[in-house]
């Protein structure tokens, strides 16, 4: 720690002291930042410090009963006075809400990873490339139908000509607990 034992007009010193802080939560308070300290048996050498504050950073509209962890980087978690946790960083945020319900507003152009990312999510009236289907007639009047795979130039003869095929343009209700 460095700074004044007491008064403005004491010389500025540097004393070693152990960092207390609660269990699972640790910071280091940057240059500038005020620390409270205590001395243990009186003796200077003995200090513990017991919090911190840097004039002007951290939160400036909090409400009573709130309580936020913020860094001065912008990142910040809050649990407000109405029961929502928001956690939000580099222009995303995230919202649990009283209800249950869960919000993420992710920043223009970022990714939404669900579940690991392992599967690919679309909503409702997003366009769906199926592939290609022709319908080819011989000379003798015989059709062979065939089928281009999407992103691809080849295509495949479908061996036989099905009643009924089913392909789709857009993709439809989805599940009823995910929503964009």
């Amino acid at each position: 720690m460095e700074g004044r034992d007491a008064d403005q007009d004491e010389p500025q010193s540097q004393q070693k002291m152990r960092w207390m802080q609660h269990y699972g939560l640790a910071s280091k308070p940057r240059a500038g930042s005020e620390i409270a300290a205590v001395s243990i048996g009186g003796a200077a050498t003995n200090r513990i410090a017991l919090a911190s504050s840097t004039p002007g950073a951290g939160p400036q509209t909090q409400e009573d009963g709130e309580v936020e962890l913020y860094a001065e980087h912008g990142q910040r978690v809050v649990l407000d006075k109405d029961g929502r946790l928001t956690v939000s960083a580099s222009g995303s945020t995230i919202v649990l809400k009283p209800d249950g319900t869960v919000a993420i507003d992710a920043k223009a152009g970022a990714d939404v990873v669900v579940n690991g990312g392992t599967a690919k999510v679309a909503v409702e009236g997003t366009e769906v490339d199926c592939g290609s289907l022709s319908v080819v007639l011989s000379m003798a009047g015989i059709a062979q139908v065939y089928w281009w795979a999407p992103g691809t130039l080849t295509f495949s003869p479908v061996p036989v000509y099905p009643a009924k095929l089913p392909i789709t343009g857009k993709i439809g209700p989805g599940a009823a607990r995910f929503k964009a």
